[in-house]
């Protein structure tokens, strides 16, 4: 036998949510007189149920695939997936590879009728997911506008002080937030400049942000309004990303790693201590303001594929600076520098590469066969659209004679 076991969020797993599930589907795998190792039993912890890319799932399945079991103890549907195509797609797989599954709170056979229930068990645990996150997102907007700062992890430079429900400055950050603005405001330096100097002073950010500084980070705290004493709740929400970097594993907890910012009406407003003045904030916005107006970066060569193609890592190629050689270079490779693991793949020589591109074009515009072609199928496409606007033309004016029609027997009929 096998067990599969699965909890969405930190706040379960310290309630040791997951081992009470494992407890009740292990009593019930002694009870039944079944045998369960350790290789058998499938955890996935932290991964939300409408995930369906999950590594101890997709082990669970790739192991009932080479009948290496043929009874999977569950603690109920809802583990497997809360989203009914996933969990249909799921438990259709378990049967093809002839694995049986018991479920501690659904009965799941073979007849039309436990089907039929499955369906409905299936949409009640999707109607659950969607009513448990809005109840979630009710509660934090309750509380937001009844003046409270909602648990989450706060802006560098501050701990979010969960009994008054408000932000406190944490000095040892602080230093470093107040280091930054200076070095932007009263030294002019750029954000590759200020990561330059937090690695050579060895200041590292936060543990679960990463090993490095990188652009990002620092972009987004010369914006934060929150270091001068406003902080917003509601400011932005999550959504899917432009896209993702090839080299990261296709197992993630959180799908939505993009911000996007919301109108600004729907935001609230928070008082929180100041870290720097207004003046050293706006003196900072300034200055990157001014940098990149008249920042020389590309203006040495020109780059016609800038950002148009992309490295083998998923990110995005740009032109070297003014100072640099004529190569469009990895951008994850300049922004991860200080990292061990940064992109290491080579630059593309602009001239051969803009050369292959341009003679391809050239060859392209130059092929009569080509334009010939090209050029008829347009036309044929605006004839077809022609005859489409002069057909719905036609049985407008055929559907107008006809009601005219049957106006004027009506009237004759009653005449």
């Amino acid at each position: 036998a096998a067990l599969y076991a699965r909890v969405s969020t930190a706040r379960q797993e310290q309630e040791e949510t997951i081992d009470s599930q494992i407890a009740e589907v292990r009593q019930r795998i002694l009870a039944d007189n079944t045998l369960l190792t350790d290789e058998r039993t499938y955890i996935d912890e932290g991964y939300s149920g409408s995930l369906l890319e999950r590594p101890s799932l997709d082990a669970m399945l790739d192991a009932a695939k080479n009948k290496e079991f043929d009874v999977l103890y569950i603690y109920d549907l809802g583990r497997l997936s809360r989203q009914l195509s996933h969990l249909l797609i799921v438990i259709e797989q378990l049967e093809k590879y002839e694995c049986e599954i018991v479920s501690l709170h659904e009965r799941i056979t073979g007849t039309p009728e436990d089907k039929f229930l499955l369906q409905i068990m299936g949409s009640m645990h999707e109607y659950e997911r969607a009513k448990i996150a809005e109840r979630f997102r009710r509660g934090k907007m309750y509380k937001a506008r009844s003046g409270k700062i909602v648990g989450y992890s706060p802006p560098y430079g501050y701990r979010y002080n969960k009994e008054a429900g408000e932000f406190d400055i944490y000095e040892p950050e602080a230093r470093v937030v107040r280091k930054i603005f200076g070095w932007i405001a009263n030294d002019g330096l750029s954000t590759y400049q200020v990561i330059d100097r937090l690695h050579e002073a060895g200041i590292a950010p936060r543990q679960q942000k990463g090993e490095y500084w990188t652009r990002g980070p620092i972009a987004r705290m010369l914006k934060n309004e929150t270091y001068y004493d406003k902080h917003h709740f509601n400011k932005s929400e999550s959504i899917l990303p432009r896209y993702r970097l090839k080299s990261e594993s296709k197992y993630r907890k959180i799908q939505k790693t993009g911000r996007r910012v919301r109108p600004r009406d729907e935001w609230i407003e928070f008082d929180v201590p100041a870290i720097i003045p207004k003046r050293l904030f706006d003196k900072a916005r300034l200055a990157i303001e001014r940098n990149a107006k008249f920042n020389p970066k590309n203006r040495k060569h020109e780059y016609l594929r800038t950002s148009l193609i992309k490295c083998t890592c998923g990110a995005n190629r740009n032109g070297d600076g003014p100072t640099g050689k004529k190569y469009y270079r990895c951008t994850s490779r300049h922004r991860y520098r200080h990292s061990q693991t940064h992109c290491k793949v080579g630059g593309l020589n602009v001239i051969v590469l803009d050369t292959l591109v341009w003679n391809k074009i050239s060859e392209l515009l130059t092929d009569q066969k080509l334009i010939r072609m090209h050029a008829e199928r347009w036309l044929q496409k605006q004839k077809t659209h022609e005859m489409s606007i002069d057909t719905k033309s036609l049985a407008a004016q055929l559907t107008e004679l006809q009601n005219e029609q049957k106006r004027y027997v009506d009237a004759y009929g009653k005449g």
